[in-house]
């Protein structure tokens, strides 16, 4: 079978998959990989895939070309980044340098205490300080949902998208947002 133009993977089953190429007698997938994205970056050590980061970084070839992909810049992109990259550049999209970075895309961020964190989203949005739609992350499903009943408590329309909802789910929740249902 012709080989894959992509492949998505954790870094657990990628490890996987170029262990299974380097046994196995025909045309490695690995040797032909011209790309490597890596995505949540700043996250990667922290979710535990540190032996497999470290093990896909040996056998990286160096002329593949490597993103690193990160909400955050902290000392374990830089770790993983020693691990992925050969002559690094960095880019960061930043309003001022990038001439307002994607198209009008801005970001914003605030300090406040963990408790304060659903109150401060509510005040942003009906103190019209957040125009138009927006993207919100949090760090866990229950947080997505917790501020998602939350808002909407407070008549901010909200929608939820998460890795346990069903793709029909997930899709229906888009397309919404897109026509501006929340």
């Amino acid at each position: 079978s012709a080989a894959p133009d992509a492949i998505v993977a954790t870094p657990a089953r990628l490890r996987q998959l170029m262990e299974r190429d380097t046994k196995a007698s025909a045309p490695s997938l690995w040797g032909n990989v011209a790309m490597l994205v890596v995505d949540e970056a700043d996250l990667l050590l922290s979710y535990g895939y540190g032996d497999d980061i470290a093990a896909i970084g040996q056998a990286l070839p160096a002329s593949v070309h490597t993103l690193l992909v990160s909400a955050t810049i902290t000392p374990d992109v830089h770790t993983v980044g020693a691990l992925f990259l050969h002559n690094p550049a960095q880019v960061d999209v930043d309003e001022e340098a990038g001439g307002g970075g994607g198209g009008g895309l801005r970001q914003f961020w605030l300090r406040c205490s963990h408790d304060d964190k659903f109150l401060v989203m509510y005040a942003l949005f009906k103190l019209n300080r957040v125009p138009g739609r927006s993207l919100i992350f949090v760090n866990s499903v229950d947080r997505g949902f917790r501020l998602k009943l939350f808002l909407e408590q407070f008549g901010v329309n909200a929608g939820m998208l998460n890795c346990e909802l069903p793709l029909s789910s997930r899709w229906h929740a888009i397309q919404a947002f897109n026509r501006g249902a929340f």
